[in-house]
């Protein structure tokens, strides 16, 4: 037991000194506390006043007053005249954010007490600048360590850690909210263009519009500021075997197909070409000749084309087309309310359907004449019949045109020909495909090659009647009787059929109705002879062609002007064909 508690429980013991008698025990560091003798206090420190009995306090060997050694801010550093040698001194009692112990922090504050003048000269002694205040501090990572703000540090400058932001040490691609598309992480927080719809420079063109109906397929450019431009109108690039670029088959001296050119890259392409992956749904199978069968519709990557524009500054230059990049670009076909016109105008795969499509396009599809027959049993009904000879749906006045999937009578195109009457047979019980009937919706009925006696009454009027023509052309309605060149015949001595509707002489009107859209039945005789099916389906031709002088042929009669199918029928041009059906009921 220590000496000093030793003599003092024999003190109180004996009833000297009183149980409320506060007495402290000398410990290491503590001056003035009780002790008997030198050793009971710490090195520096003597014990004063103790008597025998009586404990004295240990005090500073330097002098001075009992308590002047003291440790007001508890930082274990102390200040006083009385404190023992290596005694922790404090250059500020004041505040525990400096004591000879401290860890130099980036304050403005001489935190470990190694300051001891006013260096920078502003008047404050160990202030904000001087020499040993902040001293030392290694540079510490700034806040975000991803994208362009990785390897960022910030240094003690001025009593505190610069700024990253402010300071600009992020760089200069960093960006507070990210609007660059530059395959950045610009705002630093793990994402790279996160609100940018393309990247300029990676992506060039996206997929976009439809081929559904009168509808056009197009693309959307990857502008400078990483949106996508609107829809633009882009050419579908078509391709023989060799690789050459074609618009339809007949450019192909390889005897290949022009199908549409697809690609890996941008580099596949022709000049000016993009690769353009694109997604087709099952009803725009039928009109872009996709191959790849998927259970979605189908997948492809192919190259399209932008059609050179005139230059530009603003849209207000384009006149109602869209300035892109400097050049005025036109814009796909977009849906737009359907109208009784023979074209799917609001690309839901269905031809002018509406809930009102009989009020609208009347008992027939568009462009049929509406007529009132006798068949062969001697019964009346009212059949359909085209108004035009069959023309592809891409035709022109000089082209016959490629897309082979379907039929858009129409006039001023080029017939089609060179096809037998079971494919001809084929493209008229197509048409459906394109009128996708829809719940609620009125189907139409299903269209086929004209029966002789619809084809008859078509060309020439009800059998039976004053309106019955044989030469429906006739100058004189009167007489009834051939002219020679009122309709594309062989007196023209063309190499070549016209174009549909060409000749106004060579319609037959029907009914009492005036104006452009009263029924007619146009180059039933002439032009193109025509498939036809008897009673037993078996496949005609009538109507005689461009070729033919023989006026026998050339008629509405039920006798020579129904022809056998010539063995190489599908080599010809001077056959084509027309649907019927009844009517739509």
């Amino acid at each position: 037991m220590h000496r000093l508690a030793s003599k003092l429980l024999g003190v109180l013991a004996l009833g000297a000194i009183a149980p409320a008698c506060a007495v402290h025990l000398p410990i290491a560091g503590d001056p003035g506390y009780a002790c008997f003798t030198d050793d009971d206090c710490v090195d520096g420190f003597r014990c004063d006043e103790a008597t025998a009995d009586t404990p004295g306090v240990c005090v500073s060997e330097r002098g001075g007053d009992v308590n002047d050694c003291v440790d007001n801010d508890g930082d274990g550093a102390f200040v006083g005249t009385t404190c023992a040698t290596g005694q922790p001194i404090d250059c500020d009692d004041t505040s525990n954010l400096r004591s000879p112990a401290g860890t130099e922090l980036c304050d403005g504050i001489d935190n470990d007490c190694d300051c001891v003048a006013d260096t920078n000269g502003d008047g404050v002694v160990c202030g904000i600048g001087d020499d040993n205040v902040d001293e030392e501090l290694a540079p510490r990572r700034c806040p975000l360590q991803v994208g362009v703000c990785a390897g960022a540090m910030s240094e003690c400058t001025d009593g505190a850690w610069v700024d990253c932001v402010d300071a600009g040490l992020y760089g200069e691609d960093y960006e507070l909210t990210e609007t660059s598309c530059d395959t950045i992480n610009n705002d630093c927080d793990g994402e790279t263009d996160e609100d940018c719809e393309c990247t300029p420079g990676v992506d060039v063109a996206v997929e976009c519009g439809s081929d559904t109906g009168a509808c056009t397929r197009g693309v959307q450019l990857c502008l400078g500021d990483g949106s996508l431009s609107g829809c633009l109108a882009a050419r579908l690039g078509h391709v023989c075997a060799n690789g050459t670029a074609c618009t339809s088959d007949l450019d192909c001296i390889d005897g290949s197909d022009c199908v549409p050119e697809t690609c890996d890259s941008d580099a596949d392409c022709g000049t000016g070409g993009v690769c353009v992956g694109e997604n087709l749904e099952d009803e725009e199978d039928l009109f872009d000749a996709c191959t790849i069968d998927e259970p979605e519709g189908c997948a492809r990557a192919v190259c399209r084309y932008l059609s050179p524009g005139s230059t530009c500054t603003t849209d207000a230059d384009c006149g109602g087309q869209t300035c892109i990049d400097g050049e005025c670009r036109a814009g796909v076909v977009v849906p737009l309310a359907e109208l009784c016109n023979g074209e799917d105008d609001d690309c839901d795969g269905a031809i002018d359907n509406d809930v009102t499509r009989l009020l609208i396009c009347g008992p027939c599809p568009y462009n049929m004449a509406f007529l009132s027959i006798t068949t062969p049993a001697g019964a009346s009904d009212f059949a359909c019949v085209d108004w035009y000879e069959a023309s592809r749906p891409d035709a022109t006045a000089t082209s016959a045109g490629s897309n082979e999937l379907y039929t858009l009578p129409r006039p001023g195109v080029v017939p089609w020909t060179g096809l037998g009457p079971d494919v001809a047979s084929s493209i008229c019980r197509a048409e459906p495909l394109r009128e996708v009937v829809r719940a609620g919706q009125t189907p139409i009925a299903t269209k086929r090659l004209c029966k002789t006696y619809e084809w008859n009454q078509g060309c020439g009027g009800k059998d039976g009647t004053v309106e019955d023509f044989t030469y429906p052309y006739a100058t004189s309605r009167d007489t009834d009787t051939f002219v020679a060149g009122n309709c594309v015949d062989g007196s023209l001595s063309r190499a070549e059929p016209a174009t549909t509707g060409s000749l106004d002489s060579c319609c037959r009107y029907h009914g009492t109705a005036t104006g452009e859209d009263r029924d007619r039945v146009c180059d039933a005789v002439g032009n193109v002879a025509e498939y036809v099916s008897d009673s037993s389906n078996t496949p005609l031709i009538a109507g005689g062609s461009y070729r033919d002088t023989d006026e026998a042929i050339l008629s509405c009669g039920n006798g020579i002007s129904y022809q056998p199918v010539p063995a190489d029928a599908d080599e010809r041009d001077d056959i084509g064909f027309r649907c019927c059906t009844l009517r739509a009921r």
